[in-house]
């Protein structure tokens, strides 16, 4: 009995024991979990951090830490890199409170499993901000932003080479930013927290050609201007030579393209204007107007006499301009045949048989059938007086007479021969007042414009010349 109530005892000691252990445990237990409404329990995992035993401050002080730590590493394609920071960005943590939410919803009792190593894992909208302005700002203050290091990529172009042919000029890339584009793909980054940018990534930042050498529209117009610069137009001259219009010429008449810089055109009116200016040089060479023809004298070879008439030929410049402008028209190559507006043949004909005057010679031939038959020196006109200076010209014998008594300025004078070659009165006669002939008596002393000779010479002529005889009167040097 006594036994009994000792084990009783026993068991109550027991009992009261185990309620205190149990609720000194549960008070520890308690008192334990209370320090975690403040701070986040062991193996609290966010966003991949490990937040275990810190407070919602101080968690948010190291994410503050962090995005001043953050730096975004630029590649660019000429392989340099640039660094922006945190700074110069402006790149900073916000606190909008989902930490202090998150530490409001843990349940403090479990602290004991994540001590156990349990780990809780979850997630949190953390957000950083950045100055927009600043980055911007960053962007355009690095090397590769600078007007110096800069190179703008040029369009593809045209060109007329050395050959007169129009061909593609290439486009080049250049290394300039596009600065909106470059904010936008640094911002995107940013966004998804990354650290670097590569090359590839930032391709889309540079600025490009807008037009490159596969552009439909510029093959085009190359071909376009090409089927104008292949064309050979040749023109075959009245003196048995050639001119060739091709495209060493017509290149000339190209216009810049109105639409795209650097590109040619062939522009209706500005071809029109090199064509006729072309036919007007081409006149100048091969149009013939003269009042002279030329004789082959004894002493000086060819030379120049005037005719008093206009004789040759000149080009019809509006329809030589319209044939070529319809052989453009239909790039058509090919020989050009010069169209005249008036077309007149030397009416001169000398012939074999004629009298040759040298007033520099103070000689006269006569030429029959090509052989010389007879020459002699004269007095021509005074040559230092205009109105007794005898003209040079093309004439022919109209008349003979004998002893026959010549009145003029000078009053009368008898000759005993006169071959008549001018109907204003110009003779060859013999002159008796005259001791000799030839030589230069004619630059002061000469004749009235008739050409005196020796009394054989003139009876000479007299008696051998016959009617209609060509007489050709002559100054070398005119």
């Amino acid at each position: 009995m006594k036994s009994s109530k000792k084990r009783k005892a026993r068991r109550r000691r027991m009992l009261f024991l185990m309620t205190v252990l149990l609720g000194a445990t549960a008070g520890a237990y308690a008192v334990c979990a209370q320090q975690y409404t403040a701070k986040f329990i062991p193996g609290t995992v966010v966003n991949g951090v490990n937040i275990s035993d810190q407070t919602a401050e101080e968690v948010e002080r190291d994410l503050s830490e962090k995005a001043g730590a953050y730096q975004l590493t630029l590649h660019f394609s000429d392989e340099k890199s640039e660094t922006l920071t945190a700074d110069s960005m402006g790149y900073r943590y916000v606190s909008d409170g989902s930490i202090g939410r998150l530490l409001s919803v843990q349940k403090p009792y479990t602290w004991l499993r994540g001590l156990l190593g349990k780990t809780t894992e979850t997630t949190a909208d953390v957000t950083y901000s950045y100055d927009t302005d600043k980055l911007a700002a960053a962007l355009a203050a690095l090397p590769e932003s600078q007007a110096e290091n800069v190179t703008a990529p040029t369009d593809a172009t045209m060109k007329i080479n050395d050959s007169s042919q129009a061909e593609i000029v290439p486009e080049t890339d250049g290394n300039a930013l596009d600065q909106d584009k470059l904010l936008s793909i640094v911002e995107q980054a940013i966004s998804s927290g990354e650290t670097e940018i590569g090359s590839d990534a930032l391709s889309d930042a540079y600025v490009r050609p807008s037009v490159t050498s596969d552009n439909e529209e510029l093959k085009s117009a190359v071909n376009d201007l090409n089927s104008y610069l292949t064309m050979k137009i040749t023109f075959p001259m009245s003196d048995g030579s050639e001119n060739v219009l091709d495209g060493s010429t017509i290149r000339n008449w190209l216009s810049d393209s109105p639409d795209h810089a650097g590109w040619y055109t062939m522009d209706e009116t500005h071809l029109r204007d090199g064509v006729t200016a072309y036919i007007a040089d081409l006149a100048g060479k091969d149009d013939v107007g003269r009042s002279t023809t030329v004789f082959h004298s004894t002493n000086y070879g060819d030379v120049s006499v005037p005719i008093g008439a206009t004789w040759g030929h000149a080009l019809d410049q509006a329809s030589m301009v319209d044939a070529v402008m319809a052989a453009f028209d239909s790039r058509t190559s090919g020989t050009q045949e010069l169209i005249y507006s008036w077309k007149e043949a030397d009416p001169t004909s000398i012939g074999n048989t004629y009298i040759e005057v040298d007033i520099a010679s103070q000689r006269v031939y006569y030429y029959r059938d090509g052989e010389l038959e007879f020459s002699t020196d004269c007095v021509t006109g005074t040559e230092t007086n205009d109105s007794r200076r005898t003209p040079s010209g093309v004439y022919s014998v109209l008349s003979r007479m004998k002893d026959h008594t010549m009145r003029g300025s000078y009053g009368t004078a008898y000759c005993r021969y006169a071959v008549v070659f001018s109907s204003t009165g110009l003779y060859f006669h013999d002159a008796s007042w005259r001791d000799s002939f030839g030589g230069d008596t004619y630059l002061n002393s000469g004749s009235h414009g008739c050409v005196n000779l020796s009394y054989d010479a003139a009876k000479y002529l007299y008696q051998n010349v016959d009617t209609g005889t060509p007489v050709v009167i002559f100054r070398p040097d005119t």
